[in-house]
């Protein structure tokens, strides 16, 4: 049996086992962009959902304060106050936000406001909410959540008597 003998200069050009380094590199680097993926993909969902969700609770919310408001009466904010348009609103506003969740857990909505726009014609609400979302796989580079938000707003015109 013969013996080769490598000189230092021959081993540092030798390249057998490159390939498994490189595959070892660029598989890391894929996982990683496959959980960003993931993770970025879910909380897009997420914040869809969101979204839609504030899109209905701010109409319910603006038709029931609306309806609430007594006829012929111009919109002013001791009117809102009188009939108890905050917590008509916030009220309203959890509940088809609650509705909306696929798991039917209670979520109260974050933010709620009512106005007078339109010179007294019309009430408007408007109404925001974030949730967040845990990553799967970004926790191991430190991402644990991201926090999809949404608002919505919406007006209720209320129709005079006779005009």
């Amino acid at each position: 049996m013969r013996v080769r003998r490598v000189s230092p200069q021959q081993r540092l050009r030798d390249d057998s086992g490159a390939v498994a380094i490189l595959v070892a590199i660029l598989m890391t680097v894929r996982m990683v962009m496959g959980a960003f993926a993931l993770d970025i993909g879910n909380a897009y969902a997420q914040g869809r959902q969101i979204s839609v969700a504030m899109d209905a609770a701010a109409l319910s919310a603006a038709a029931k304060v609306g309806q609430a408001m007594p006829i012929n009466t111009a919109c002013t904010s001791a009117v809102l106050a009188n009939i108890g348009a905050q917590s008509i609103a916030q009220a309203e506003a959890d509940a088809i936000n609650t509705k909306n969740r696929k798991n039917g857990l209670a979520e109260p909505v974050q933010s709620v406001s009512v106005t007078c726009q339109d010179g007294g014609k019309a009430v408007q609400v408007t109404v925001g909410n974030s949730r967040g979302v845990p990553t799967a796989l970004a926790g191991v580079i430190g991402v644990d959540s991201i926090r999809p938000a949404a608002d919505a707003s919406a007006r209720y015109v209320k129709r005079t008597v006779g005009g």
